[in-house]
């Protein structure tokens, strides 16, 4: 709580935006949720589902990441700052440390677990039970990220914008296991986690990727053509490989590092420039609202 404090106070006596990772404590949750004119946080899947001293019982040191797991009345109050709008963004803190790794005698174990392949059944199960509505979780995996980041032509579904999806079957009912971890960690802290939905398919930049838990394609097979044409490097005054940006597709004359791009798409440019002036309220606006588009206010 003193870091966070500390963190705020620094914030507000700059006037710089800070964006707090790893949210665990229903303490912290309050106090960024009275300091949204200069503050955004994230909250994992893993401390919104799981808790103390139930998750380490079962798990023992699979559990070790840092921030720790924490009690129930924290869970709590994590779910409330979804709810009120104050969490902006779920992420998964992804550590894929072995079995090996994670077996060794603590402190020479690895705090993090594995949870990029588990966050959408995990979340989809938290949609079903009425812990949030799909267009919130929407908002926190995909439009939050891209209002905070400003990562171009990313997180919403709009001409010009790269076509990334997660399609999704709400009905399907599935079990999580480690048999299914396509990463090098070989295991999940969900486990005989009963999934209600469950991922379907994977669209990177307009091509499928994953299609029925099966990886079709690598995520840098989906490049458009025009991507793959201009990729010839040549060399800048830095000596770095670089190609010209935007693939072509905009006219940048700017060179950018090779496999790069530059984002400034013409037909996107428009559309989130107003993204961004309607997330960004005046000073005095945004002390008095935490504004979140697509899900619960």
């Amino acid at each position: 709580m003193k870091s966070t404090r500390r963190l705020l106070g620094l914030a507000q006596k700059l006037g710089k935006r800070v964006h707090i990772l790893h949210v665990t404590t229903a303490e912290e949750v309050e106090i960024i949720g009275a300091h949204k004119d200069v503050a955004t946080m994230e909250a994992c899947p893993q401390h919104l589902t799981f808790a103390a001293p139930e998750i380490y019982e079962r798990l023992k040191g699979f559990a070790q990441m840092n921030p720790p797991i924490r009690e129930a009345r924290h869970r709590e109050g994590l779910w409330r700052g979804v709810v009120q709008g104050v969490v902006d963004v779920i992420a998964t803190d992804h550590a894929p440390h072995t079995i090996e790794e994670k077996e060794k005698p603590y402190p020479a174990s690895p705090s993090g677990m594995p949870g990029v392949q588990t966050v959408v059944p995990v979340m989809l199960t938290h949609v079903a039970e009425g812990r949030l509505t799909l267009e919130r979780l929407v908002d926190l995996m995909a439009h939050g990220p891209n209002r905070i980041f400003g990562a171009a032509c990313k997180g919403r579904l709009a001409v010009g914008y790269d076509a990334d999806l997660t399609i999704v079957d709400l009905k399907a009912r599935r079990t999580i296991t480690n048999a299914q971890m396509a990463n090098r960690s070989g295991w999940t802290p969900f486990d005989g986690f009963e999934a209600k939905g469950w991922p379907m398919a994977t669209v990177i930049r307009g091509a499928v990727v994953m299609r029925d838990d099966e990886v079709v394609a690598p995520a840098s097979a989906s490049r458009c053509a025009s991507w793959r044409r201009s990729a010839r490097p040549r060399r800048t005054g830095r000596g770095r490989p670089a190609v010209r940006a935007g693939c072509g597709r905009c006219g940048c004359p700017r060179p950018v590092p090779h496999r790069r791009r530059c984002g400034r798409r013409p037909a996107a440019r428009a559309a989130q420039a107003r993204d961004h002036l309607a997330a960004a309220p005046s000073a005095a606006g945004r002390a008095r609202t935490a504004t979140v588009r697509g899900g619960a206010r």
